[in-house]
């Protein structure tokens, strides 16, 4: 249908300048009319359809409503506005009757569609200026609900960005280039939105960097921290008290947080790079074989009851020589914890009551285990009896053979190595 009657009109205009018979004019006149109805027919069409969807235009998926059915309806127009302007360069076709009817049906036509998208414009300028002061006096950023096991030194944030801004530029951005003159303070917001942009792009950074920050903290590691914590907090609500989208320091808030959150962040590295070294030592405590058994002679015969005891317990006290060594180990790497965080060194500082006592903890589960295990791994031994660990000697003592050391003997010893062990 589209430009149908233009088609046939401009294949008349050539025609007629070709022919001037008086019979073939009054023919082209005939013509000249069935195409001003089929122009009013067209009219009739587009007007049918813009009745139709006005209410609820079909809009282009990535154009925000106003200015997508203001843009829907002047596509409407174009269809018909382009034929008429055609049709004006034959002047005395429109100035029959047939063609006066046809002018003031397109006017009625253009006038209606021409409110409809002032009216459009309108309303959405009405809306925007109601709405949008209080949009833009969010601040940039909102501490989201606390959970059950939450530290309060460490809340989420997200980003306070309502996504009618983002529609709103984006209408704004239309409604200029459709040459409607915006509010000044709509006209900032359009303005405003690569920067808008820019600092939600920023924000997005700072937020990623900071909730892996405080998701990499163990419990002890936030009592150890809790003046940077503190100190961090007190900084990230400015961005939820005091930064409103319209704020001129948003540059100094991204600095100031994204410095303290790298300062904070290098600490934290140090510190669980101590933790990792003092679990090494810690693992290697748990590992500790406190029952290593001898060497057989030379002659491939198993050592006496007594020297396997003895020898026993001296691998056993070396060992705990090089355990005492890791151990002590421990207590510099903690104090230097102390120096990175409270840049003291004290090694009795208040503030690390809660990291010495997790560290309590540690050591002495490591201590338990390496006791535990060790029993452990000798009563499955003992159980076991298909593996003779020493040699005893048989006396004939007519009519019976005794064992020396005896059964009782041997108890004891067993008895005492794993009192030793517990001991060590």
């Amino acid at each position: 249908m589209q430009n149908s009657a233009e088609s046939a009109f401009d294949m008349l205009l050539k025609f007629e300048k070709n022919n001037t018979r008086m019979t073939i004019q009054d023919e082209m006149h005939k013509r000249f009319n069935d195409i001003l109805r089929q122009y009013d027919n067209e009219i009739t069409e587009i007007n049918s359809i813009f009745q139709h969807n006005k209410t609820n235009p079909p809009v282009n998926k990535n154009q925000p409503p106003y200015s997508g059915a203001i843009a829907w309806s002047r596509s409407l127009f174009r269809r018909i506005k382009h034929t008429m302007l055609r049709l004006h360069t034959k002047e005395a076709l429109m100035q029959t009757e047939l063609g006066k009817q046809i002018k003031s049906y397109y006017l009625r036509v253009a006038r209606e569609m021409k409110a409809y998208e002032d009216g459009k414009f309108n309303e959405w300028k009405q809306r925007t200026e109601q709405i949008l002061p209080s949009l833009q006096k969010r601040n940039v950023l909102k501490e989201l609900p606390s959970g059950e096991n939450d530290n309060p030194l460490t809340p989420r944030y997200t980003i306070d960005f309502d996504p009618q801004l983002n529609e709103m530029m984006t209408e704004a951005r239309y409604l200029e280039q459709f040459d409607y003159i915006l509010p000044e303070t709509i006209r900032h917001l359009a303005l405003s939105e690569e920067k808008m942009k820019l600092l939600s792009t920023q924000l997005k950074i700072v937020l990623k960097n900071y909730h892996r920050l405080i998701d990499s903290l163990e419990p002890h590691e936030q009592s150890l921290l809790e003046e940077n914590l503190r100190q961090l907090k007190r900084h990230m609500q400015t961005g939820t008290q005091r930064l409103p989208w319209t704020s001129t320091n948003h540059e100094k808030f991204i600095t100031v947080i994204s410095e303290l959150i790298s300062k904070l962040d290098s600490t934290i590295n140090q510190i669980k790079k101590n933790a990792q070294d003092i679990h090494v030592f810690l693992d290697e405590i748990r590992q500790c074989n406190l029952f290593r058994e001898p060497p057989p002679n030379p002659d491939g015969s198993l050592v006496h009851c007594k020297e396997y005891f003895e020898i026993v317990e001296s691998r056993r006290r070396h060992d705990a020589i090089e355990l005492q060594k890791k151990y002590k180990l421990i207590g510099p790497l903690i104090a230097k914890v102390e120096g990175l965080v409270f840049n003291t060194n004290t090694s009795q500082s208040p503030k690390m009551k809660a990291y010495y006592a997790y560290w309590e903890r540690q050591i002495f589960s490591a201590l338990s285990d390496l006791v535990i295990e060790n029993l452990k791994s000798l009563r499955d031994t003992l159980a076991n009896g298909s593996k003779p660990l020493f040699q005893v000697d048989a006396l004939l003592v007519v009519p019976a053979v005794a064992m020396q050391p005896n059964q009782n003997e041997i108890i004891k010893l067993f008895s005492q190595s794993m009192r030793d062990c517990v001991e060590v």
